[in-house]
Parts: C-alpha cells; structure tokens; sequence
C-alpha cells in the first residue's frame, strides 16, 4: 500500500508540474483559468438564477416551485460538500503544491490552508450533479463548467490532481445522496 501511494504520489507531481510549465506560454489561458479557478462557482449562481428566471416566465420545461426546489438542494449540497471537505483536509493536512515545488500561483492563496481535498471541485461537482439530474437538458453546460473549476485548479498551481478528483467525488456522493432523499 505505501508503495502504491508512493507512485501516486509521484505521478501526481509529475502532473502538476508538466501542467505548471504551461503558465505564460498563453497568456489567455492564464486569465481565463485564474478567472475560472476564484470565480467559478459564481457561474453556477448566474445559471441557476438564469433557470428560475426561465421557469418564472415560461421559457423552461419546469414550473418554477420545482426549479427553486432543485436550487435550494443543490445550493444545500454544496454546503454540505464543504462542511464535509473541511475537516477531511485539516486532518490530512496535505501541503499546497506551490509551497512543495516553491513555485508562485497565479491566484493568491494562503499557503497554510491544507490542499487536499479540492473545496471548489467538491462545490462544483456538488452543484453540477443535482442541476445535471433535475435539469437534463443542461448537462453538458453544468459538466464542463465542474471540470473547467476542477481543472483551472491545478493550473493555477493551488491543487495537485488527486486533490481535485477526491473533491469532486465527493461532491457527487454527498449529491447522489441529496438526490435519493430528496426527489
């Protein structure tokens, strides 16, 4: 086993660092995924304000008291995702990768706050996976905003990668299970 976790290990710092060497190449890239890395999770503010609004005045296949039903769980999700993820990652107390490789993020983060797991994937995973199951249709909008988040991360240098896969499942428990009870 400690040699299994050696490996990931390894290979995590590997992934982290070929994705580092990135930064500056496009300078673009840099401002959308250090954008998408700290604001993020107000996009899926935007969304599901955008899907009440639709359910409000008839543009959505949904009636509005279930729209705001499937807001409010996912928002609870969410927060659950983060009480769960905060005591996880003190306990673990995984140092931030840019303090380990002494590198410089490109977003600014307090270098004692513990890196595994990812809060902002658990948070996006969280939220897609109950607007993705009580909104079909915007799917691939809520996915791809979730791994944009989890992704734009690890470039900004403030996650390895197993940092924001273990976030984001369990986000998605923590949401399946909402869900289960739920709806």
């Amino acid at each position: 086993m400690r040699t299994f976790m050696r490996h990931i290990e390894r290979r995590d710092r590997q992934w982290y660092l070929s994705i580092q060497s990135l930064h500056g190449r496009y300078r673009t890239v840099d401002r959308m995924a250090s954008f998408i890395g700290r604001y993020g999770p107000v996009v899926y503010f935007i969304e599901m304000g955008l899907i009440l609004i639709a359910s409000l005045f008839g543009r959505s296949a949904y009636d509005a008291p279930y729209a705001l039903y499937a807001v409010l769980v996912a928002i609870a999700a969410a927060l659950t995702t983060k009480f769960v993820i905060d005591p996880i990652a003190k306990h673990v107390g995984r140092v931030r990768p840019f303090v380990t490789e002494r590198l410089i993020p490109l977003v600014h983060k307090d270098p004692n706050d513990p890196s595994f797991p990812s809060n902002h994937a658990g948070g996006a995973f969280a939220l897609c996976t109950i607007l993705s199951l009580a909104f079909p249709q915007i799917i691939w909008f809520t996915l791809g905003l979730a791994v944009l988040i989890a992704l734009s991360r690890v470039y900004i240098g403030l996650h390895y990668m197993t940092d924001v896969v273990a976030g984001a499942c369990i986000g998605m428990c923590i949401s399946f299970v909402y869900w289960k009870v739920w709806f």
